[in-house]
């Protein structure tokens, strides 16, 4: 009986946690039009491509005054080149998308719109070895060690949401692992 009262409990405790996470990401995606399907692409040697950085509110809230990040690419032949250009609706950028960058706007960017264009990221890549794939990644800003927004609200509070990565060279779907049910079980096995 006691292990059935905590199974309950660990699952209605999951429910709740996964209900409190929030589905809002700061995306690259490769299609300026809003086309969020695409978070890959080819790149030559000794060449530049854009990707496209977008605020998809999923189950979040809407986009407010400003947002909070660090790009991070993970081929050192690869640079964030020339400078992003942020769209219209950013009125002010501090610091740099190498090392920890805030964009802010003298409007809410975000209200009642499912996804939010901020912006164009040049890709430049100067190596020679295009068989292997790399990423572009939205990551913590390094001073406060979360990405974040404000939201569309008195005060403009702070919300805290994912990020994404981009592939170059490659696929990016997720890598999952083929399991069964029982191998699952076994984890929680006592």
């Amino acid at each position: 009986m006691k292990k059935l009262a905590l199974a309950a409990l660990f699952v209605v405790t999951c429910i709740g946690f996964a209900q409190a996470q929030t589905t809002a990401k700061l995306g690259l995606y490769a299609d300026p039009s809003g086309g969020l399907e695409s978070c890959q692409a080819t790149i030559d040697i000794f060449g530049t491509d854009s990707i496209y950085l977008y605020y998809v509110r999923g189950n979040g809230n809407d986009l407010g005054f400003g947002v909070e990040f660090k790009g991070v690419l993970s081929n050192t032949d690869a640079e964030f080149s020339p400078a992003p250009r942020w769209t219209n609706l950013i009125t002010l950028s501090q610091g740099d998308i190498n090392t920890g960058i805030a964009l802010v706007s003298n409007a809410c960017m975000g209200v009642s719109q499912a996804y939010v264009w901020l912006g164009r990221i040049a890709v430049f890549y100067g190596g020679f070895d295009i068989s292997t794939p790399f990423t572009a990644r939205i990551m913590e800003h390094p001073e406060t060690g979360e990405i974040r927004i404000t939201r569309c609200a008195t005060g403009n509070p702070i919300d805290v949401v994912r990020g994404s990565w981009f592939v170059f060279n490659g696929i990016c779907d997720l890598a999952v692992v083929p399991t069964s049910w029982g191998a699952i079980k076994s984890l929680y096995a006592k």
